[in-house]
């Protein structure tokens, strides 16, 4: 390389570097947020999944209660409800339990939202996808009780979780969009965030 060809391409170099300081990327931090649950939106996909464990007659009617979440989901705005996918939001009920005396029932609820996404990486010439379950939210019960009413108190509290989920993803959704308001960014990065959000 001659002297001259240096010159130049420190020319070109400096020039790049110069362009590429004035188009400074800003940076801004939110922390402290819950952003799988802060970007759901209406457009989110959900799938509903039951497992039932419960044995003895002490829950009756696992499908009702997988109908009763894709109600509130429905009613709550959220239309894209899936019977079966891999990637999204995944609303998981697990229900065990048995009959422990004469005609009463001891029974364990899990409720659990898991967001499902994908990543990829390029080595050796081969593709390698993983899914990424992110268990985001979890609530839990424990009932003892009569047989006769079981089903009912199971419904109630899978009803009752999931009115608790939608109130989660509202408030998570509203600290971003306060904290995005009160932040140093630029008014069109917060436009871009808070649209994302909504």
């Amino acid at each position: 390389m001659t002297f001259d060809q240096f010159k130049l391409l420190a020319l070109v170099f400096f020039t790049f570097s110069s362009s590429l300081a004035a188009e400074e990327i800003e940076r801004n931090f939110l922390s402290g947020h819950d952003f799988e649950l802060s970007h759901t939106t209406k457009q989110t996909e959900f799938t509903v999944s039951i497992a039932d464990g419960v044995s003895d007659g002490c829950w009756l009617g696992a499908s009702r209660s997988k109908s009763l979440i894709e109600r509130e989901l429905l009613d709550a705005g959220y239309t894209n409800i899936l019977d079966k996918r891999v990637l999204g939001h995944l609303i998981a009920v697990d229900v065990v339990g048995y009959e422990t005396v004469s005609a009463r029932c001891a029974i364990n609820l899990t409720f659990k939202l898991s967001v499902v996404d994908q990543d990829s990486r390029r080595r050796a010439n081969v593709d390698w996808i993983s899914l990424n379950y992110s268990d985001t939210i979890s609530y839990s019960v424990l009932m003892t009780g009569p047989k006769t009413s079981m089903t009912e108190r199971i419904n109630d509290e899978i009803s009752g979780f999931t009115d608790k989920l939608l109130v989660d993803i509202q408030q998570a959704k509203n600290a971003v969009l306060r904290e995005i308001s009160e932040s140093d960014a630029s008014e069109a990065a917060k436009e871009y965030l808070s649209i994302m959000i909504e």
